[in-house]
């Protein structure tokens, strides 16, 4: 006879467990693995026993925050256009500090990129729910050098603008004082102030211009959350290939430049042999010839001058952009995250307490329900046989504390969609000044190719060359500004 083994029956803590992690599971899609995610966001009623996708929306009165003469400067401009580096301290520790202007105000300050620092940080404690721009992160190695601080330059002055951008964030007193203040010792309080504003964990504690916030469940959010997952996973790996291949690029050009000056130098090669085959002859000079190896060493040096200019164009409008694009991802991660945790606290919350109710109203017994005083005049049998009711009126505190998570949740859930879809936009316009920039500055260098090389065929059309030539000179590697691309003092373009 073959023994049957008996099937284990799940218990009630293991079904709820379950039921927990199901549902978590529902949550957790959509964002980037390595960070909470998200597909189907919300948790479904089921008190008639019909799941049915839970749908709210609703606007919460919050504080009014204080206003700067920022608010209205939509058409500001802010450019990060130097530094300055001061040694200080016993071992003479170099710190740098980053001049800031402000248009159209007039504002010049020098902030250091702790200051920068802490104003994100300040910002995103602040502003729970907005999308506080990217800077790049704190590194110890290369950071007195040029290369460095310029790239750092145009990622912390894409951070100012991008703020700007925002009302909230542009009408924030502490962004205004960062932008203004010159006075050490006013800024430093003012720092000092912010730092003891703690973070905000209720939503009605937030402060906005207009004082109110939006609070919103529903599938087409919970879509959009999703998408914008999938969007930061799919573009990181794209970002990074367009910036390597940016750096490749950068290389090719370099090594191109290095090729033609190597021909230049023969051509001055060949110049000098014929200037000292013209000194040595009275008669069968040829002054025609050493003409040409002059005209040709000039035109290999110009050429290769026009070819390594790309690099910095290169650089900034794809090794840099592309950078800045991946910093935005982290951002935007940021925003759905907050959003998960949310959505995940209320969710874990409002599947437990739902529990505890039907456990409480199959009990029948309502001195244990914990009614709110809004229920005292409902007949008792009412209650006992009207499932939706007897839920809605018991368990109060519970409830109200589970509404408040909910609030949280339709705050983050509304905020996240608003923010990333503004900040879509942006991006838009971004791309599209980005590429008009670099399409201006890669015509510029086209059209000096062009110049000098209608120079050089006009030059070969006259093959009457007067007597003694010219006064043009041999072009060297030490011709080109910084001394050419394979000298180790022009500019080494490395974005890393």
């Amino acid at each position: 006879m073959i023994r049957q083994s008996k099937t284990q029956l799940p218990n009630k803590a293991s079904l709820k467990a379950k039921k927990i992690e199901e549902s978590k599971a529902d949550l957790i899609q959509g964002l980037p693995t390595a960070s909470l995610a998200e597909s189907k966001t919300y948790r479904r009623e089921s008190v008639d026993g019909k799941d049915k996708e839970e749908v709210y929306s609703s606007t919460l009165n919050v504080k009014l925050a204080e206003t700067t003469q920022l608010r209205d400067g939509k058409n500001m401009e802010i450019s990060v256009h130097g530094y300055e580096q001061t040694k200080s301290g016993l071992f003479s520790i170099t710190h740098t500090n980053y001049l800031v202007k402000t248009l159209p105000y007039g504002w010049d300050v020098k902030r250091r990129y702790s200051d920068f620092f802490w104003l994100r940080n300040t910002l995103q404690r602040l502003h729970p729910g907005v999308m506080i721009p990217p800077i790049p992160k704190k590194k110890n190695k290369n950071k007195a050098k040029p290369d460095f601080l310029r790239k750092r330059m145009y990622f912390l002055q894409r951070f100012l603008n991008a703020c700007a951008l925002n009302d909230e964030l542009r009408g924030d007193k502490y962004y205004f004082a960062f932008l203004h203040l010159t006075n050490d010792s006013q800024y430093k309080n003012l720092k000092k102030e912010a730092d003891k504003k703690p973070r905000y964990h209720r939503i009605k504690d937030i402060a906005t211009l207009s004082g109110q916030v939006p609070i919103d469940i529903n599938r087409d959010l919970k879509l959009h959350a999703q998408s914008m997952g999938e969007f930061c996973t799919q573009t990181d790996p794209i970002y990074s290939k367009i910036r390597k291949l940016g750096k490749q690029l950068i290389h090719d050009f370099t090594q191109v430049s290095n090729t033609l000056l190597s021909l230049g130098e023969c051509y001055a090669g060949l110049y000098s042999a014929s200037t000292n085959f013209n000194k040595t002859t009275e008669a069968g000079k040829n002054l025609h010839l050493e003409d040409i190896y002059l005209t040709m060493n000039n035109i290999m040096v110009a050429w290769a001058q026009q070819t390594v200019s790309q690099n910095e164009n290169i650089q900034k409008h794809f090794t840099h952009f592309y950078k800045y694009a991946q910093y935005e991802n982290e951002a935007f991660k940021e925003v759905l995250e907050m959003r998960t945790k949310t959505g995940l606290e209320y969710l874990q919350r409002k599947t437990e307490l739902f529990a505890k109710k039907e456990k409480l109203f199959q009990q029948k017994d309502i001195t244990k329900w914990e009614i709110s005083s809004k229920a005292n005049n409902i007949p008792k049998e009412h209650l006992l046989q009207d499932k939706k009711l007897a839920f809605d009126v018991m368990l109060s505190k519970e409830s109200a504390a589970l509404h408040e998570l909910r609030t949280n949740f339709g705050y983050y859930n509304a905020m996240s969609y608003s923010e990333l879809e503004s900040a879509l936009r942006e991006k838009c316009r971004q791309y599209a000044q980005n590429f008009h920039e670099f399409g201006i500055q890669q015509a510029d260098i086209m059209n000096q190719v062009q110049t000098k090389w209608a120079e050089f065929l006009v030059h070969f059309m006259d093959a009457n060359v007067p007597e003694g030539g010219n006064q043009r000179e041999i072009l060297t590697r030490a011709s080109i500004a910084g001394g050419g691309p394979s000298d180790p003092n022009m500019t080494h373009y490395d974005d890393d």
